[in-house]
């Protein structure tokens, strides 16, 4: 009400005001027993404050119309200033049933007798209200455009059904809604409707057999467009996130909450600068790069050769190489004198090459014996934890597998529904078994070379 009210202090300075709108209140007597009272007196004392009148509280409207068909109330109204009173021909509100309508809330008719102004007609202004009253509208209200992939099964034959149906419709509503076979308009309309539904049907059994025909077409000669029809069959959820918390601030409004995640990322891809990093390190990279590049110029923009030696560890009598995965490292120390070094070298390294770790998403795994060791990370602890999830594979210290089965079959299930609403029974027995094996075993079997001990008895549900 307070911003409706700025507006038209605001307006009431360049000549007389009109207001249209739903108040979702009734100032008149008669509605106060269906009505919010607290806003019924708020919307009195607005309308007295700026001396405008509810042309559907005068007289000339019928005091037992209304406009908000569940309560029988009027809360739509049609505001103009005192001196516009004068210049009302006609108010009506729309008794129900005079249109076919699906909203709850009935039309309102005001007549009003503008004159004149310079050379302009009565057509010229009606048509410069109606553009004003548009644009406002398409900058008020949001809209969205016709998505064809919501129903990509939808056909001009579909379409020619629906309005018929559509009419027919409208011509029963028109008509009093009558039930039984006794009338012509309710026949129609039934008629109608099952031949629209008869016509959806088909053509959408059309559309998916040809798009099972395309998936085992795909299966056998290209992977990328099988793999991009698998996808576009899959049930989509849209997140909607209501709020989030950036730097201790909650972000509610979507314009908030955009400018939230541009700082995220504009600080994400930001360069930190730590004043323990190596500065003279940075210098000798810096040099030999430049140097580097130089070479490349004059040897036809080749880099310098040599031999590419590669590291490995011996862990368990196993031969392996360097217990590390992109962004994700791990130090495996026999003691925690050992470990606690290994972390020191990890901190230096850091520092070196001028990037930092997050000491909240690192953890300490203590196997067989608990530890009251105290772990840093540069300055920061490493907190002691007895599971983590690595690489997507969850390690506990009790050397546990029960738990690693019980995920795999939980992905297993969720991989092997995930595909079941692909029309399975539909596709070809090969198509669905390689389905079966390129989706279902990979998501069960990740991480299976560490199950080890398997109990017979074990249960996998």
């Amino acid at each position: 009400m307070n911003i409706v009210e700025d507006y038209v202090s605001n307006y009431s300075n360049f000549g007389p005001v009109i207001v249209a709108t739903d108040f979702n209140t009734s100032c008149r007597v008669t509605d106060l027993e269906r009505t919010n009272v607290n806003k019924s007196i708020i919307f009195s004392d607005f309308i007295l404050r700026n001396h405008i009148i509810p042309v559907n509280a005068s007289k000339l409207c019928d005091i037992s119309s209304f406009t908000y068909i569940p309560t029988r109330t009027v809360l739509d109204y049609f505001l103009v200033s005192e001196e516009l009173a004068g210049d009302v021909i006609s108010f009506e509100n729309i008794p129900e049933g005079t249109l076919s309508l699906t909203s709850d809330h009935l039309p309102v008719f005001l007549e009003l007798s503008i004159p004149y102004v310079g050379n302009s007609t009565n057509d010229t202004l009606a048509n410069k209200l109606t553009d004003t009253l548009k644009d406002c509208a398409n900058i008020a209200i949001q809209s969205g455009s016709f998505n064809s992939k919501t129903k990509p099964y939808w056909s001009f034959e579909v379409t020619q059904a629906h309005t018929a149906e559509r009419l027919a419709r409208r011509k029963w509503i028109n008509q009093g809604r009558p039930q039984g076979v006794n009338f012509n308009s309710y026949v129609e309309y039934k008629s109608a409707k099952n031949e629209f539904r008869n016509r959806q049907r088909f053509a959408y059994n059309a559309y998916m057999d040809n798009t099972y025909r395309e998936i085992d077409e795909a299966a056998e000669c290209d992977v990328r467009i099988f793999w991009r029809l698998i996808s576009r069959q899959k049930n989509r959820k849209t997140n909607q996130i209501s709020e989030i918390l950036h730097h201790n601030r909650q972000c509610k409004s979507p314009e908030d909450i955009s400018n939230a995640f541009a700082d995220f990322y504009a600080d994400f891809y930001t360069p930190t600068e730590n004043a323990k990093f190596d500065s003279d390190f940075k210098a000798h990279v810096t040099e030999f790069v430049g140097r580097t590049l130089e070479s490349c110029a004059t040897n036809n923009g080749l880099l310098p050769g040599g031999e590419i030696t590669i590291i490995s560890w011996n862990i368990s009598n196993i031969r392996t190489s360097n217990p590390s995965f992109a962004d994700d490292v791990v130090c495996i120390g026999t003691s925690p004198q050992r470990l606690q070094i290994l972390l020191n070298c990890a901190y230096d390294y850091s520092l070196k090459w001028r990037f930092e770790f997050n000491p909240l998403k690192s953890v300490i795994l203590c196997y067989k014996t608990e530890l009251d060791d105290v772990f840093n990370l540069g300055d920061n602890s490493v907190n002691v934890s007895t599971e983590i999830k690595h690489l997507g594979i969850l390690r506990t210290v009790d050397l546990s597998q029960s738990t690693d089965i019980q995920h795999s079959s939980r992905k297993g299930r969720n991989a092997y529904f995930a595909i079941a609403g692909t029309g399975s029974c539909l596709l070809n027995p090969l198509t669905v078994c390689g389905l079966y094996n390129k989706i279902v075993m990979p998501a069960v079997l990740y991480g299976c070379e560490l199950w080890n001990g398997i109990k017979p008895r074990l249960k996998v549900s």
